[in-house]
């Protein structure tokens, strides 16, 4: 699910709350028992901010990364990923950035794009940065790449943060072997 959906979704669910919580707390201040009817509303209030917690957390913190370029979304299909490739089915790119992920010290891969165009980085080693929508596409492919093959772990839920899984690093030793 994007980000954009989710937030919309949020934004909706709590709209409706309020507005709910609204004609309640309107229909209590017109009943004989006022007290005892806005106890009612509130503790459908709070019942209903805390099912409204519970959703938020969930949709803001345990959503799934699903590649935009790859698609791996659409009109209902389900796309199935391709676990542990070979590294010579891997592309350049994407070998690069594995490397450089392992042979980082915290090891994390990020993607993001803004204003000044679309960044694509392992901690301070820059791959990419720029505007042109050719190297842009490259190398999102390969960062989804590595995510197809479940080389790297979306960290953050929201695609833009990675870090390498045990069998990013077992590809890894593949591409390097151990030295003597």
């Amino acid at each position: 699910m994007s980000r954009l959906k989710r937030n919309s979704i949020l934004i909706l669910s709590w709209e409706i709350l309020i507005l709910v919580t609204a004609l309640l707390v309107r229909w209590a201040w017109g009943q004989e028992d006022r007290n005892a009817s806005l106890q009612t509303v509130g503790i459908f209030a709070a019942f209903a901010i805390l099912l409204l917690s519970i959703i938020t957390h969930v949709l803001l913190r345990h959503g799934k990364h699903v590649p935009e370029e790859s698609g791996a979304h659409g009109e209902g299909g389900h796309q199935e990923r391709n676990v542990a490739a070979p590294p010579e089915a891997l592309s350049q790119e994407a070998q690069d950035i594995l490397i450089a992920a392992v042979e980082s010290k915290p090891g994390v891969i990020s993607r993001d794009a803004h204003l000044g165009g679309f960044v694509a980085e392992v901690d301070r080693k820059t791959f990419y940065e720029g505007l042109d929508p050719r190297e842009t596409a490259l190398w999102i492919a390969a960062i989804d790449e590595l995510w197809d093959h479940d080389l790297v772990k979306d960290i953050n839920g929201e695609g833009t943060m990675f870090r390498v899984t045990h069998v990013g690093f077992k590809v890894y030793d593949q591409l390097r072997p151990p030295q003597p």
